[in-house]
């Protein structure tokens, strides 16, 4: 059985504090395992689903909640230890997102709900390929899940160092970040045989690279309301 040596690690690094891109744009790099539904109320995720107004304003709410659920549950961390940090991420990721994917399929319809779900998936970067049941379904070895570590450490590192050179400019860090946590996702998936690539894209869908200079206007009529 392949179990993964590397994931418990990897899982706790993430657990270990917020992502300091999280913490200083609202958004969080690879690893984002709890957290993430603060995307839907970026205007370049909202026009890539080709929200109408009406499911703009209530992303916006959701993104406000799972924001507010995402502290409370870092809060329950504090004065763990990086063992018992990992094991309790592992805990709450499960249902983090269940709740919020519950709260979007109730005025989403279903195209703009899977879609949703791949970028929040891409935007978890190489480290999803370490949660239990999609190293399982990936048949993940332990020679990759250590290079998926390091890869992820990597990213985190070049998260950090480009939120700080941003400064002020969150616009800017917010594109740099996600472009790395995509990026991370390719060389990732490049680790992975013809077949595990494969089940990896139907996962994370088209590569979502958010351009944010200009804002997104929500299409009315695009989709159906609910």
């Amino acid at each position: 059985m392949r179990i993964l040596s590397a994931s418990l690690l990897a899982v706790a690094l993430l657990a270990s504090g917020a992502s300091p891109a999280r913490a200083q744009t609202g958004l969080r790099g690879p690893g984002g395992a709890i957290g993430g539904f603060h995307l839907i109320a970026m205007p370049a995720v909202q026009q890539e689903l080709q929200l109408n107004e009406g499911q703009v304003a209530k992303a916006k709410g959701v993104a406000t909640r799972m924001n507010a659920r995402f502290e409370q549950d870092m809060g329950k961390m504090k004065g763990l230890n990086a063992d018992e940090k990992g094991k309790r991420a592992v805990t709450l990721a499960g249902p983090h997102y269940e709740e919020g994917m519950r709260e979007l399929r109730s005025f989403l319809a279903p195209p703009q709900v899977d879609r949703f779900d791949q970028i929040l998936f891409q935007q978890r970067g190489p480290i999803a390929m370490l949660e239990p049941k999609i190293a399982q379904t990936l048949q993940i070895t332990n020679e990759q899940a250590q290079k998926v570590a390091e890869l992820f450490a990597q990213a985190r590192n070049e998260q950090r160092a480009a939120v700080q050179a941003a400064g002020k400019d969150q616009g800017a860090a917010v594109v740099k970040v996600e472009s790395i946590a995509a990026d991370a996702n390719i060389k990732a998936a490049g680790l992975l045989s013809p077949e595990q690539r494969r089940t990896w894209t139907r996962l994370t869908g088209e590569p979502f690279r958010p351009d944010l200079a200009g804002g997104a206007k929500p299409a009315d009529d695009a989709t159906p309301k609910r």
